[in-house]
């Protein structure tokens, strides 16, 4: 009986050892995302203002400026 009792323990312990490493791993991975998401912005924006002012107008505002 006191085996039994100490392999329940144990199993015990090692899935609140996995269940806490899994945690952090989870939180690591959302910063990343979150670093990542942040310069996929940054990027995209410039993306799309180099695409419209690269596209061939015949009639640009911004080609009349002095």
């Amino acid at each position: 009986m006191r085996w039994t009792e100490r392999i329940d323990l144990y199993r015990d312990m090692l899935s609140g050892a996995l269940e806490s490493y899994l945690s952090i791993q989870s939180n690591r991975l959302n910063e990343i995302v979150k670093v990542l998401t942040i310069a996929s912005i940054i990027l995209m924006a410039n993306a799309l203002i180099a695409g419209i002012d690269g596209m061939n107008f015949r009639y640009m505002p911004e080609l009349e400026w002095p």
